[in-house]
């Protein structure tokens, strides 16, 4: 009998052995890593049971492409809901408030009427969060989608909500209130919001990043806050590219919004007269707001501006303007004239004072902060598609800069985003980072702008990053 227990517990070891160099093995590969992970989840389902409807979780495996784990990728990767369905009733009278629940985040919304200004109807909304699950969730990103009574779409996409973005554990609650104008007196609303697991039930920290995205139902835009039958508006599909981005890299969002700057709002707003040297010029306003969701405090250096312009001829006539007022992207391809051939670059360099004959210094920006700024671009064109890149400072410690590097997952050699560069860092103790900002476009006639890419996340080429001045 004692040799039988002996020859058992050396082929348990022996089994054990080999199911850690198997584990190793598996794990050594980003494909094995998302498998073991998933397999996690779901032997935790299983255990533990949650509620239903988790089928729209993205498990990024590590060192995989980035754009894999960006909010627009997260949000298309969600089941699609039917336009007849019970969250967007295209075809039914809507009242002005909606309550939802996907991938266990309740969203109750509802809207206020405020009443006419500058010309424009404002509704003020307000939004509330309800964490039905067992995990630990941060907001990171939003995209909204606004529709007025002639079905025109306004879409905007951002980071977090009102410069935050919470974390919010099992059954707590976040609530916010905002605001959008439409030039119509009715419309809707819907959009959704894209969160990242940060605990998971058994209250480990999951071994890869887990993205979700959870929904906010349409509702009623209308004067008296009754229900009513509104359009329901297309959001921009593949081959177009909205006036709007968000980018997110290990937590640090970066939203833009544009818009067209009229020249005396431009004025006031910079305090310069617009550069314009024929009819077709454009100036542009960017709304930015960057969200450090990380745990360390970041310093943001500089934004690097790259448009191609995408233009028409302005001897054409106001008939083939408007037959060629938004071109697709088949007719941009056929017919070069319509398409600029050089690019646009600019930097905006950011930072505070330190003092009187002072050089500024890089803005810092805490934990949990977020900094909102307008810049502008002008275009010898009608429309553009913009991308960027974000210099930015991240402090770590000696025991954390190897973590620090692999944790910037966004990186690209060629485009220089998200990848440590090999300067001098500018402070004890900081490494440089390039982070990429999304693709958006610039529009006068504020229409969504035709992707010349093979792919939405694929960019069209920026230049190598400026060198710094000696």
């Amino acid at each position: 009998p004692r040799m039988g227990a002996t020859r058992d517990a050396l082929q348990l070891a022996g089994l054990m052995a080999l199911f850690a160099c198997g584990l190793q093995y598996i794990r050594s590969t980003p494909e094995g890593e998302a498998l073991l992970e998933s397999s996690r989840r779901a032997l935790l389902g299983i255990l533990i049971p949650t509620p239903t409807g988790l089928n729209d979780y993205v498990v990024i495996p590590r060192n995989s492409n980035p754009d894999q784990a960006q909010p627009d990728a997260v949000r298309k990767a969600a089941r699609t809901v039917a336009r007849e369905g019970h969250e967007m009733k295209c075809d039914e009278e809507i009242p002005a408030y909606s309550s939802v629940t996907s991938n266990n985040i309740q969203i109750f919304s509802q809207s206020f009427y405020k009443g006419l200004e500058g010309g424009e109807h404002w509704w003020m909304y307000r939004i509330e969060f309800k964490n039905i699950g067992r995990q630990r969730v941060q907001l990171l990103a939003r995209h909204w989608v606004f529709i007025d009574n002639t079905g025109k779409t306004v879409e905007v996409k951002g980071p977090g909500a009102r410069g935050l973005t919470p974390k919010i554990s099992s059954g707590r609650t976040f609530k916010y209130e905002s605001g959008t104008p439409l030039a119509t007196s009715t419309g809707s609303m819907y959009g959704s919001f894209q969160f990242q697991v940060l605990r998971l039930e058994d209250g480990s920290t999951p071994l890869t990043p887990i993205l979700f995205s959870a929904r906010v139902g349409r509702l009623a835009l209308t004067t008296d806050n009754t229900p009513a039958k509104v359009p329901c508006g297309e959001e921009a599909s593949g081959g177009r590219v909205p006036l709007t981005s968000v980018w997110a890299t290990d937590r640090i969002i970066v939203g833009v919004t544009s818009s067209l700057l009229p020249p005396e709002e431009e004025l006031q707003l910079f305090g310069t007269a617009p550069h314009i040297t024929s009819a077709d010029d454009n100036s542009f306003l960017l709304d930015v707001q960057v969200n450090n969701g990380r745990d360390e405090t970041i310093f943001i250096s500089r934004i690097h501006w790259h448009a191609r312009e995408i233009g028409l001829d302005g001897s054409e006539s106001e008939d083939e303007l408007a037959k060629r007022k938004s071109p697709t992207k088949e007719q941009l391809l056929a017919d070069p004239d319509l398409m600029d051939p050089y690019y646009l670059s600019r930097l905006t360099t950011m930072g505070v004072p330190r003092g009187p004959n002072q050089r500024q210094m890089d803005y810092p920006l805490t934990s949990g902060e977020a900094v909102r700024f307008e810049d502008k671009i002008n275009i010898a064109s009608t429309s553009a598609i913009v991308e960027a890149t974000m210099e930015i400072q991240i402090e770590v410690g000696d025991d954390e800069e190897a973590d620090t590097k692999d944790s910037s997952a966004d990186a690209h050699d060629a485009s220089n985003v998200g990848r440590e560069q090999s300067s001098v860092p500018q402070k004890p103790r900081q490494k440089t980072y390039f982070l990429k900002i999304g693709r958006f476009a610039l529009s006068k006639h504020e229409t969504t702008v035709p992707d010349l890419a093979e792919n939405e996340n694929q960019d069209f080429g920026l230049p190598p990053w400026p060198q710094k001045k000696a």
